[in-house]
């Protein structure tokens, strides 16, 4: 990311809008997974490399997200919750809304409103609030 941020800034080419946005996110993101000193080094580094290691890297990256990945883990948990139920606990303690979440783990809203409605019923609560309380309270997040 960095690598493609410095050949853009020296061709002064600007990303358009979506390719932005999602330049943004993605680098937003790594930054909340790496802590300070790793991501500026991280990005240090890939603003160094030069452009035909960086397109090695980028295209070895692309091979990486597009194969098939293996089937997740659907295996239920405490209380009864699947993986993706905890996916989307997690974020619902952090105080996202469904459409926040569905962008998030790339899924649509209602299937967002589906894991929220069974993930209330399994635990016992009747809202949001009682299921981030409880999710915290017996360590689920």
């Amino acid at each position: 990311m960095a690598a493609s941020s410095a050949l853009s800034n020296r061709l002064e080419y600007r990303f358009l809008y979506p390719e932005r946005m999602a330049h943004q996110r993605a680098e937003q993101a790594l930054r909340q997974a790496l802590d300070s000193e790793e991501f500026e080094h991280a990005w240090k580094t890939g603003e160094a490399l030069p452009l035909d290691r960086a397109i090695i890297e980028a295209s070895e990256f692309l091979d990486q997200l597009l194969a098939p990945a293996a089937p997740p883990d659907r295996a239920p948990t405490l209380y009864g919750l699947t993986v993706r139920e905890l996916d989307v606990l997690r974020l619902l303690t952090q105080g996202k809304s469904d459409r926040e979440i569905a962008e998030t783990l790339f899924i649509g809203t209602r299937t967002v409103e589906t894991h929220v409605s069974n993930l209330l019923g399994k635990l016992g609560v009747h809202n949001r609030a009682e299921a981030t309380a409880s999710a915290i309270r017996e360590g689920l997040v």
